[in-house]
């Protein structure tokens, strides 16, 4: 019996290793292939990130992301994932155009049940000091200065979130001198992506500079508790309002 084109599933772009976590969110029967050549019009079709993802297709495309709390170990070092993103209109980085996520957020009408099972979910995530890879070493930091404190996160230079996530500012060392050109007499902290400090992925263009631009380094990998002082988080291009204490998990 030929199974009709709505029973079969397509998957681009996923390694022989995330295929068996596939059937999780896909169930059985997905076929891998290499692209969207030869897919019938309107088949499902999951697809890993970024992949293929200006091509002009007829099909339902759903796309999979690593999840916010992503394992216990690097995602380069293959540590089986706790959670996956999947989305059906974009993906969650791609500042240009909403997300599933972004449309939830901004238009979803949250009950007070759900506000409230929320707020414990933060607080356990806060609690138990749970991170996007819960490194087995933590650091804790502690900054003793009046000035205020910007913490700029770095990322992995060829991740699709750099080149979809910002018009303008493409290098960890862009976003760093940005920082420190808008607030000169301020605090920076640099964090480089648990990848890069492992050596796992390269650094990126020119970021063996920053520290000729920021205050300090958080070169341990797993540092998960900050104890600062009037500080101000830098993640990715964007600037996060000012809070008078941060003390949360990286």
């Amino acid at each position: 019996m030929i199974e009709s084109i709505e029973s079969i599933k397509y998957a681009i772009g996923f390694s022989v290793l995330k295929r068996k976590y596939l059937k999780t969110i896909a169930g059985d029967g997905v076929v891998c292939v290499d692209g969207f050549e030869n897919i019938p019009a309107g088949s499902i079709v999951y697809v890993w990130g970024s992949r293929c993802y200006d091509y002009n297709h007829s099909f339902k495309v759903i796309r999979v992301e690593d999840g916010f709390i992503r394992s216990i170990g690097l995602g380069a070092e293959y540590s089986k994932p706790i959670s996956w993103i999947v989305d059906d209109l974009s993906i969650y980085y791609d500042a240009s155009k909403p997300s599933l996520l972004e449309n939830i957020l901004q238009n979803f009408l949250f009950d007070q049940n759900i506000l409230s099972r929320s707020e414990t979910l933060r607080k356990f995530i806060l609690d138990s000091r749970l991170t996007k890879y819960n490194l087995e070493f933590s650091t804790k930091i502690v900054i003793n200065t009046n000035a205020r404190i910007h913490l700029v996160v770095g990322q992995v230079e060829s991740d699709s979130s750099i080149k979809y996530g910002s018009p303008l500012v493409k290098t960890n060392y862009e976003l760093v001198k940005r920082v420190r050109d808008k607030y000169p007499d301020e605090y920076i902290i640099y964090k480089p992506h648990p990848d890069v400090i492992s050596g796992l992925r390269p650094q990126g263009a020119n970021e063996q500079n920053i520290k000729y631009i920021c205050d300090k380094i958080s070169s341990k990998s797993s540092e998960n508790t900050l104890q600062l002082t009037s500080s101000t988080l830098s993640l990715g291009s964007k600037f996060i309002s000012t809070v008078d204490t941060c003390s949360g998990c990286l």
